[in-house]
């Protein structure tokens, strides 16, 4: 009896150890995104072309806006950041999701993520693109969406509800395969601010491989509680 106490005062020690290591990561991830400037995305940003999603009018020629596909996967990841399971015809079989706290490797992670959070979360959210901007490197098209996110939270036992905004910047990267256009990639920037990876050149360090890791741990717990049933075909 004495032993099995032991060894339950050890697991509890690692489990709280656990989860006090991620929260206080989660934490130093969106401060650093808070406070922070990334002057590498800054530069992608200035250099893109403003659009718009629509056009006034279809002669309206004078205004810059993206093709219908390219709208398509921008509607995608709204969908996305709404808990809405996105069709897979716009995501990549290979999508990678760099966000602020995690890193997603391939669109079934993404799919049992967003269900997972579907389930977890008591909360209603609604994203708005404020703005949009259109880069071309060579044949490469990438989608710049400045959003605003709203997130409806009720409280437990109670009918009282609370409303946050959070900003946010994405950064998708599309790829034509079979005459389709699909979302390749995509860096997710809580309050527009830098990631802590060494990918994206953010912390070009040592410290940027260590947050990918984190956050690649973050991303494959999260995504492996649901398993591959919740993945629409």
């Amino acid at each position: 009896m004495v032993f099995q106490n032991v060894r339950w005062r050890k697991w509890k020690r690692l489990m709280v150890f656990s989860l006090g290591g991620q929260f206080l990561f989660c934490t130093m991830c969106v401060t650093y995104a808070r406070y922070g400037k990334d002057k590498f995305f800054s530069e992608h940003w200035r250099y893109a072309i403003p659009v718009t999603l629509n056009q006034t009018r279809s002669w309206a020629f004078w205004q810059n806006g993206i093709t219908p596909s390219e709208r398509a996967c921008a509607e995608a990841w709204l969908d996305a950041m709404n808990f809405k399971l996105p069709s897979n015809d716009k995501f990549a079989s290979k999508f990678i999701l760099q966000d602020t706290l995690c890193l997603l490797c391939n669109r079934t992670e993404c799919a049992n993520a967003i269900a997972f959070l579907q389930k977890l979360l008591p909360i209603q959210t609604t994203s708005y693109c404020m703005e949009i901007r259109k880069e071309k490197q060579d044949s490469v098209v990438f989608l710049h969406l400045k959003l605003e996110t709203d997130f409806t939270m009720k409280l437990p036992f109670s009918t009282v509800q609370r409303r946050f905004i959070f900003p946010s910047i994405v950064s998708l990267q599309l790829e034509n395969k079979d005459s389709q256009t699909r979302i390749a990639a995509a860096e997710h920037r809580w309050f527009g601010g830098p990631l802590v990876s060494f990918q994206s050149t953010s912390i070009s360090s040592p410290w940027g491989d260590i947050g990918d890791l984190w956050r690649r741990f973050n991303g494959f717990a999260v995504s492996s509680v649901m398993g591959n049933g919740h993945v629409p075909g």
